[in-house]
């Protein structure tokens, strides 16, 4: 019973390990501006060191980068010389950039909700910024209504946590919002206390990963979604546009494969503990 015992909590320790290890990096997938030249790095973020694995580099500047539920990276493109703007897919192994549409009406952010619709919003250079639903399947878009209040011209990058649209607003200091879908109406949740200059772009362990420019250069930030408050990570090269790669429940998988190892093993052990009892009667016999 002793040794029993040992196993199963050896057997546990050993697969909270692995699930911890599974969660210990979060990458996303980035672009963004190298230095004043005319042409963007597009590659893989590790959202907890900083470091930046360029894949490829692209003649186009990137607003925004939204990942479908079925794993399909969409961007939105614009030229830095003459040239329409572009609702686009990106290879995400070589960077390949596959045209849907010609995009007309200024789009500047979006990304999918927990149900799977595009939403998006766009950049007006005068009156107040417009809320869009975005047909994955051509680009076409749909206007639902215009932001209004706070966020009526100042609203940054577009995220959902679940089935909630938060943004943070281009001031200094900058909040943290939620944004009603239907209305457009932004419901303040605090202060982040960064620059404008700053864009959500991941949920992580139920926090907003930002990345924000700051005195000496840009750096990561985790924002806290019910106060706004924001929590320095590491720094970054560029100011990236990013959206996290998702990855398949990694905890609970290993979990239920440790489960299953657990149960193998007991059931080995409690054949070999019959085995030799019905040995011993055996020879007694």
């Amino acid at each position: 019973m002793k040794y029993r015992c040992l196993y199963v909590v050896s057997v546990l320790v050993l697969c909270l390990g692995a699930a911890v290890s599974l969660r210990a990096d979060t990458f996303a997938y980035a672009a963004g501006q190298i230095g004043t030249t005319r042409s963007s790095a597009f590659g893989i973020l590790d959202l907890n060191t900083g470091a930046f694995n360029q894949i490829a580099t692209e003649n186009v500047f990137f607003p925004d980068l939204a990942i479908a539920p079925n794993g399909t990276l969409y961007a939105i493109t614009e030229p830095f010389g003459a040239g329409p703007a572009e609702f686009a897919t990106i290879n995400p192994s070589t960077g390949a950039i596959t045209n849907i549409a010609v995009e007309t009406v200024g789009l500047n952010t979006m990304a999918f909700s927990s149900n799977g619709t595009l939403y998006a919003d766009n950049y007006a250079t005068s009156g107040p910024f417009s809320l869009y639903v975005i047909n994955p399947a051509n680009g076409a878009v749909s206007f639902i209504t215009n932001l209004s209040g706070a966020l009526s011209n100042s609203a940054n990058q577009i995220r959902f946590l679940g089935s909630t649209a938060y943004t943070t607003s281009y001031t200094t200091p900058s909040n943290l919002y939620t944004i009603d879908l239907s209305t457009g109406t932004g419901t303040l949740i605090g202060s982040t206390g960064l620059n404008a200059n700053n864009g959500l772009g991941a949920v992580v362990n139920g926090q907003f990963i930002d990345i924000a420019s700051t005195g000496s250069g840009e750096q990561i930030f985790s924002i806290n979604p019910v106060t706004g408050a924001a929590t320095p990570g590491a720094s970054v090269n560029t100011f990236y546009v990013f959206a996290a790669i998702p990855v398949p429940e990694p905890v609970s998988v290993t979990l239920f494969a440790c489960a299953g190892a657990l149960l193998a093993g007991l059931t080995m052990r409690r054949r070999r503990a019959i085995s030799s009892r019905l040995s011993s009667e055996h020879r007694i016999k």
